[in-house]
């Protein structure tokens, strides 16, 4: 049996999927906090690649260390998903069509994220958001308290996002998990880039730089 292991963030664990699922699936190790443990769990195990997920590193079998990624020297500007196939030198170009199967949760609305750690120095957000009221029926922030006083909408887990979003008008947002989201499941997205990282830009048409 495959073992895969990772000790990243939420956003590095959703890239390194497409990497675990060209290799045959298996056991997935990670090694997050309770918390986003939990949040992430069920999102995990709902994709058929991952035949179970594991807290921890206890690991037999046939080993890949997913944390590989972090020593390509292109680490900030080589997309995330490609930093984690180039370790097993897997070329694969599957990725970019989605690597998360998950049924929507259709509606009007839109959802946006913005976190502070890519957070864009030349992003109107305020006109970003407006665009996303102006054309939605409700228009949702996803993140921290700090990040944004009045919740609006309270997520439980990584798979009620990823139906949400894939059932949304628009998912607009800067460079993090909820964007890696966005991503995985292959819709069409509203991204702000950070300056001199380019490692979760796909430039491809379903993605609009705002």
């Amino acid at each position: 049996m495959n073992n895969f292991y990772h000790s990243g963030a939420t956003g590095d664990v959703i890239y390194s999927l497409p990497t675990i699922k060209a290799l045959g699936g298996g056991i997935f190790n990670v090694q997050l906090p309770d918390h986003l443990y939990d949040t992430i769990l069920p999102l995990l195990e709902s994709q058929e690649y991952i035949h179970e997920v594991k807290k921890g590193r206890e690991l037999t079998g046939t080993i890949y260390n997913l944390d590989l990624f972090r020593s390509n020297i292109d680490l900030h500007l080589t997309h995330l998903v490609q930093l984690h196939l180039q370790s097993f030198q897997i070329i694969d170009e599957t990725w970019k069509q989605g690597w998360l199967k998950v049924e929507p949760i259709k509606s009007n609305n839109s959802f946006i994220n913005i976190t502070p750690r890519y957070k864009s120095l030349t992003t109107d957000w305020i006109k970003e958001i407006n665009f996303l009221k102006d054309n939605s029926d409700n228009v949702y922030f996803i993140g921290l308290e700090s990040e944004y006083e009045p919740y609006k909408h309270l997520i439980k887990d990584y798979l009620e996002l990823a139906q949400l979003q894939l059932g949304a008008k628009y998912v607009s947002g800067n460079q993090s998990s909820f964007m890696a989201v966005a991503q995985g499941i292959g819709r069409d997205y509203r991204m702000s880039q950070a300056e001199g990282h380019t490692n979760c830009n796909q430039f491809l048409p379903k993605e609009t730089i705002i």
